[in-house]
């Protein structure tokens, strides 16, 4: 049943099944769990937000933690909400790698998030072809960011893991470029060049977060965390912290 279920969402037939989790997949609870906030990171994500721009991008090299920080990522305002955390990978995952970056996937995803935030429920269906959905997104984005500027709310929609997608541009294009006020795209690679020109050109430097690995002073603390303070001495955690990503 499962292979079935994909094989028809693979090829744009919609079938009725559970709702997608839209906060923090399974396969991420216990890495966020054991994980320790990397708040320069998150200061520097948090005060680009504040500008009115749309798009954003969180960049670092494989293991620098930019799965991590997409999964764990809470807004200190008050005002901002995650509205959604979309990944193209998820750890110990059922769904096949092909199946969550299909654009038709994707689309379908976003289409039943905006719905049951709003609503409670996911969109009717509809004959509709996927051209005729792609262009009701930007209706359903209006509806979406007035529904949280009701709220006095700017929600934040992140997209993690877009090096595992081959057509980039096809996959983005399900998102228009042009974004209400009050949406905020966080998208996250391993560097701003995988970004289709198009795409780079909506996120300037200001826009880019670079994901850098934690402190040493973090590194130690996390280790006697973990380890417990007689298990190695101070010199040990030192040099198991300067070898650590």
């Amino acid at each position: 049943v499962l292979k079935a279920s994909h094989f028809f969402l693979f090829n744009g037939i919609q079938i009725d099944e559970n709702l997608p989790a839209y906060d923090v997949p399974h396969g991420f609870e216990e890495q966020v769990a054991a994980s320790r906030p990397n708040r320069a990171v998150i200061a520097n994500l948090e005060e680009a937000l504040q500008s009115d721009n749309s798009w954003f991008l969180i960049h670092g090299s494989p293991g620098s933690g930019k799965s991590t920080l997409s999964a764990s990522f809470s807004p200190s305002l008050k005002t901002m909400v995650v509205a959604c955390r979309y990944f193209l990978k998820i750890p110990n995952d059922s769904e096949p790698l092909a199946l969550r970056r299909s654009k038709i996937y994707f689309l379908e995803y976003l289409e039943n998030m905006i719905a049951t935030t709003i609503t409670g429920q996911r969109l009717p269906k509809e004959e509709l072809s996927f051209e005729q959905r792609l262009a009701r997104m930007g209706d359903l984005l209006d509806q979406f960011a007035a529904y949280h500027l009701a709220k006095d709310q700017t929600v934040c929609i992140i997209i993690d893991g877009l090096d595992e997608v081959p057509s980039l541009e096809e996959f983005l294009g399900v998102l228009p470029q042009t974004i209400p006020m009050g949406i905020k795209i966080i998208l996250s690679s391993t560097s701003p060049q995988i970004l289709p020109s198009s795409y780079r050109n909506l996120v300037a430097d200001e826009q880019q977060i670079l994901v850098t690995p934690l402190t040493m002073s973090q590194c130690e603390g996390l280790i006697i965390e973990e380890l417990g303070q007689d298990l190695l001495s101070v010199d040990e955690v030192q040099d198991v912290a300067q070898k650590s990503e």
